[in-house]
């Protein structure tokens, strides 16, 4: 009998990787990983149903080949999903009158999209605008927001961050929805750690989830990848990472 995949919708926002020094060629090959990765239990779409690179001068997509059904790369100076600002030297081209296209423009973050997975960097400012414009644009669609984070896939300006413990004091996403929060753009949020609540109230159905996940193992043992629950499904996870990053956890 053939048992047909369960049908999760999950997006995967890249933002502005590059390949700088060791802790950002890390994040470049998790990226890359990712980006490719297919498992019979995922069904013929692997585990994101959409997928987005956002990039600006610099950074890079580490992907070869022609963009599939789903896939995207698209320009953001800030990292938000709504940016339009121009490239450097655009405005010198005398085609301002042409629009600058957004993610958001291209369908990213519609309606009914409600899960993602980040990463990229940098943690404390690139991702973190990512971030901050998901909450608002699901926001102004009055619908919930999940943000997924592995720290497998972030690195930060600051080399000596202790990223586990970041993750259990995020202040500068906290800033974010508590700013939100006082402005009542949204009612609730919550904060969790590998499924653990560190901010927030456990027991309301909160306007913005945010959860950071220690170990990639941790992520995909989640109720957020139900396909991957089957330890022979986690155990070719682990093989097809185990190059680049190993699966502590």
């Amino acid at each position: 009998m053939v048992i047909s995949p369960i049908t999760v919708r999950r997006t995967l926002i890249l933002t502005h990787l590059r390949r700088e020094g060791e802790q950002e060629e890390v994040v470049l090959r998790m990226a890359e990983k990712f980006w490719r990765c297919q498992d019979k239990a995922f069904g013929p779409n692997g585990p994101f149903d959409r997928k987005l690179s956002l990039v600006e001068e610099g950074s890079r997509l580490p992907v070869t080949g022609r963009l599939l059904g789903g896939e995207a790369i698209v320009f953001s100076w800030t990292g938000m999903l709504d940016d339009r600002t121009p490239p450097p030297g655009y405005e010198h081209l005398g085609i301002m009158e042409q629009p600058i296209f957004t993610a958001l423009d291209h369908g990213y973050s519609q309606p009914g999209e409600n899960l993602f997975v980040m990463g990229g960097g940098n943690l404390d400012l690139c991702l973190l605008n990512t971030f901050s414009s998901l909450a608002r644009i699901k926001r102004q669609q009055h619908e919930p927001l999940t943000v997924l984070i592995p720290l497998a896939m972030v690195y930060c300006f600051n080399r000596n961050l202790d990223l586990v413990n970041y993750a259990r004091r995020p202040v500068d996403y906290l800033r974010r929805l508590e700013k939100m929060f006082g402005q009542n753009l949204l009612n609730s949020y919550r904060v969790m750690v590998d499924g653990q609540l560190v901010y927030g109230e456990a027991n309301i159905a909160a306007d913005v989830e945010l959860h950071w996940f220690t170990s990639l193992n941790r992520m995909f043992a989640s109720s957020f990848f139900p396909e991957s629950h089957d330890l022979a499904v986690q155990q070719r996870l682990v093989d097809y990472f185990s190059d680049h990053y190993k699966l502590a956890g």
